[in-house]
């Protein structure tokens, strides 16, 4: 404990002899950490879900390459208005109906704030060229049973 708060009083001489502002970032509570965020589909993230829908001929994602697969039932009830979601773990068939289980999980994507910051203090500027832009939490389905139509007995498929 004694090495842990010396370094602290270390690093905020440190900051206070460059000039700078002493910042303190506080680490998130433990409760904070427990509560994972929601997916696009429920917000049982990494929870066995099942989802009925078809992956359409057109069905390849512009941002990334991905098939989109189309959701319009999640667990049984008739979602509003239909989602589509990138499908990992097996190829889904094409315009027929599928029933998946399986679970929603996600990343962070994209390039952080902290990125052009960091040039910034290097006094260079930095420009995303990629495709995507911004930096944001996004999901995708992880399939493990095709339950219609019927698959074979080898089921989970994987790629």
């Amino acid at each position: 404990m004694k090495i842990r708060c010396g370094f602290a009083i270390v690093l905020l001489i440190a900051q206070i002899a460059a000039g700078q502002s002493p910042e303190f970032i506080r680490p998130n509570s433990k409760a904070s950490m427990e509560r994972p965020p929601s997916g696009m589909l429920t917000d049982a993230i990494g929870q066995l879900i099942t989802v009925e829908g078809m992956m359409p001929d057109d069905a390849i994602g512009k941002k990334n390459g991905s098939a989109r697969f189309r959701v319009d039932t999640v667990n049984g009830v008739r979602l509003e208005n239909p989602r589509r979601v990138r499908v990992q773990g097996m190829e889904i068939p094409r315009n027929i109906r599928c029933v998946l289980k399986g679970y929603e999980t996600g990343e962070m994507v994209g390039t952080p704030p902290a990125v052009a910051q960091a040039a910034a203090d290097l006094g260079k500027n930095y420009s995303d060229q990629r495709q995507m832009s911004g930096y944001g939490w996004a999901t995708h389905f992880v399939a493990l049973i095709l339950v219609a139509p019927s698959a074979p007995q080898d089921q989970p498929r994987t790629k």
